[in-house]
């Protein structure tokens, strides 16, 4: 997750903690004078897949995107503040390239389907192992947003020292044991725990894929011996 945080002008930095800021993109006292509907308009939030964009302007939904003329194969997305390194392993989330299927979307967030373990793996290992490596490397803000809060019904100000914080929220549960004491697959643990159905070893995309077959494979090489489950992002 990333958000804008900053400062009214009357905190002080040095003492204050910061704020998530939600604000416009206009004061409202700019030459020319902004319309009715530019003072209404939000700076957007920063989105780790970025926003429909045409013609160099970023919309905040598809919708409001195909209004204006936006084409997704054509027009696409883009990132109105930065950009990843090209070691970004959650680009893609979602559906837009297809390219997906380790990811389990539900409940709002997205479900890692392959567990995570110490160290760099050995052998069949290693194709597990990877997932421990980092999400990404670096994220470069090319563009901070001036970002105006209402103080009332007619007031705006500038919001102070704006800067994005990113936070990676992760959830993990404990693999349980079956009757004779042995560590259920995570895999199965997973599903047991959300039901959500792209988690289930047997599961069948409506293309006739099976996503999950190449870590059953894996489990009947052994190399899931001793890791527990993977994370929820």
């Amino acid at each position: 997750m990333g958000n804008w945080y900053g400062w009214t002008p009357d905190q002080d930095p040095e003492t204050d903690e910061p704020s998530i800021l939600v604000g416009y993109k206009y004061k409202g006292d700019e030459t020319p004078k902004p319309t009715e509907e530019q003072m209404k308009e939000m700076v957007l939030p920063w989105y780790r897949e970025g926003y429909p964009v045409k013609d160099g302007v970023y919309y905040a939904t598809e919708a409001e995107a195909i209004k204006n003329g936006w084409v997704k194969d054509t027009d696409g997305y883009g990132d109105p503040y930065g950009a990843f390194d090209g070691t970004f392993a959650l680009a893609n989330l979602g559906d837009r390239d297809g390219a997906w299927e380790d990811w389990a979307d539900a409940s709002g967030g997205y479900y890692y389907t392959t567990p995570i373990g110490p160290g760099n793996g050995t052998g069949i290992g290693d194709a597990v192992q990877s997932a421990t490596n980092d999400l990404f490397e670096s994220y470069t803000v090319a563009n901070v947003p001036t970002i105006y809060l209402a103080t009332s019904a007619t007031t705006r100000v500038e919001a102070v020292g704006v800067h994005l914080r990113m936070e990676i929220v992760v959830q993990a549960i404990a693999v349980p044991k079956d009757k004779d004491g042995n560590p259920v697959w995570w895999l199965e643990a997973w599903h047991h725990a959300t039901e959500i159905e792209k988690l289930d070893p047997d599961y069948t995309s409506t293309s006739g894929k099976k996503p999950n077959q190449k870590y059953k494979d894996l489990l009947e090489g052994g190399a899931y011996e001793g890791m527990s489950a993977g994370p929820c992002i």
